[in-house]
């Protein structure tokens, strides 16, 4: 098993490990829209989804995984009517083929600055 933390990564909030890859299994963990200094990018979904997408990418890279390995993701939203505005990001993410999906309406987050989280479940081969 292989744990990794990766410098261009925002710090974790909270101890746990940013990505797992398991054998050919890979998970990350909730990505949000923070930068690699752990800033929150902006009040708007869409730029903090853009990061969290950006986090998620190099959260598989750091184990060999690549966005179309990605099988599963969970999208974990505070106002599920801006879900539609992300599409377009997540189509540029993942391209055609889009993985299995599910969105959530929460009422909060970790922090009360994030607007969205996404974690991701990959196999690699």
């Amino acid at each position: 098993m292989t744990i990794k933390a990766h410098q261009d990564l925002p710090p974790p909030s909270a101890p746990y490990a940013q990505v797992v890859r398991a054998g050919n299994l890979v998970f990350v963990s909730g990505a949000v829209g923070r930068d690699r200094k752990g800033h929150i990018v902006k009040n708007d979904i869409q730029a903090q989804f853009r990061q969290a997408i950006e986090n998620t990418r190099i959260a598989l890279e750091a184990v060999g995984a690549k966005p179309e390995h990605v099988v599963r993701v969970t999208l974990y939203l505070l106002d599920m009517r801006q879900k539609s505005a992300l599409d377009k990001l997540r189509d540029d993410f993942f391209g055609p083929d889009w993985p299995a999906a599910v969105a959530i309406g929460v009422t909060a987050l970790a922090s009360p600055d994030y607007l969205v989280e996404m974690d991701a479940i990959a196999v690699i081969g």
